[in-house]
């Protein structure tokens, strides 16, 4: 399985294996994959995110360099010639996923806000896909957010108003609902 630690962390988690931002490449088709889990996605578009720079041919070397190693860390990653997927199933801790659960949930383990803190993308790509990525998350976030701190309200639990408020003020610090 492959776990993603992204809100509040820049850490994922392949088996026993810790990967951390400073593995450049590794970090950043560990990611992706992760994120667009049980897509099949074209080989050439992942070369391109990660080695926009680089002759298509060493571009897919690379690539096939970053396959061996996420796959002899243990990613199951299913592979044709043309494209790369990493299984719906095999992911745990997506964004997605987090801000799915329930409000009891959401009690028992606040979502950090920031995403990635301190990750830069390798490549300017890769960054403009991360930034439309933390505009949708945010976005879903503060929703999320906004719903949960009404119930608490309803229901008059303070605490859990404190919570859900400073977590929305995080992402937000404007935000009127807060």
């Amino acid at each position: 399985h492959v776990k993603l630690r992204i809100l509040g962390e820049s850490v994922i988690e392949i088996g026993d294996t810790l990967l951390e931002p400073s593995a450049t490449h590794v970090f950043a088709l560990s990611l992706y994959l992760a994120v667009e889990r049980g897509k099949l996605i074209p080989r050439s578009a992942l070369a391109n995110l990660l080695f926009p720079d680089t002759p298509a041919e060493v571009a897919a070397h690379n690539l096939r360099q970053l396959v061996y190693r996420l796959r002899q860390k243990g990613a199951p990653l299913e592979r044709t010639a043309a494209a790369i997927r990493l299984p719906h199933d095999c992911v745990l801790g997506a964004p997605d996923d987090v801000i799915a659960q329930s409000y009891s949930d959401a009690l028992k383990a606040p979502v950090g806000s920031a995403m990635l803190p301190g990750y830069m993308p390798p490549t300017e790509p890769l960054s403009r896909w991360l930034e439309a990525y933390r505009d949708e998350v945010l976005h879903k976030l503060k929703t999320r957010l906004v719903r949960d701190l009404h119930r608490a309200r309803q229901g008059a639990d303070w605490t859990a108003v404190a919570l859900f408020a400073r977590s929305l003020l995080e992402i937000d610090d404007l935000n009127e609902t807060a």
